[in-house]
């Protein structure tokens, strides 16, 4: 199984996507498919993600600054073109179009408490995915050890 099939089948067994009658998702709804398409794309670009890290980790030890603020550019780039295509599959396979997805987003975000709510569910993927070490365990944490590091 290829893994748009896997991820369509994923979407189809978490499914229904409730709209409410303008055609965007319910708040709900749209919590629960944002949370299956971060995870597709997380686990999509983890590995990448590492060798960019490690890309910028020596361009820092080697002071290229310039080349460092390039290389943090490059991963958002990547990060964002693989969000945009796992999101593009899921909207595509659940008939739903870009604006109502847009719009759905948009009204989510809208709240302070669900932007609360969707940066605590980015937290619980990469939990769920991340082996636990010293570095992940929390941000402050992984700050000091980085810093330390270099």
């Amino acid at each position: 199984m290829n893994k748009d099939a896997a991820f369509h089948k994923k979407l189809d067994q978490q499914g229904p996507y409730a709209r409410e009658p303008t055609g965007i998702l319910t708040k709900d709804s749209t919590i629960k498919l944002r949370h299956l398409i971060t995870e597709k794309a997380y686990l999509e670009f983890r590995e990448r993600r590492d060798e960019l890290l490690n890309e910028r980790i020596s361009l820092m030890k080697a002071n290229r600054q310039q080349d460092y603020m390039k290389s943090v550019g490059k991963s958002l780039t990547e990060y964002r073109d693989v969000m945009q295509k796992a999101t593009t599959s899921a909207i595509n396979f659940l008939d739903i179009t870009e604006n109502d997805y847009v719009n759905s987003f948009k009204q989510l975000l809208s709240s302070p408490e669900n932007q609360k709510i969707m940066m605590k569910m980015e937290e619980e993927i990469r939990d769920k995915y991340e082996p636990q070490t010293p570095l992940n365990k929390s941000q402050t944490e992984y700050k000091k050890i980085y810093c330390e590091k270099l």
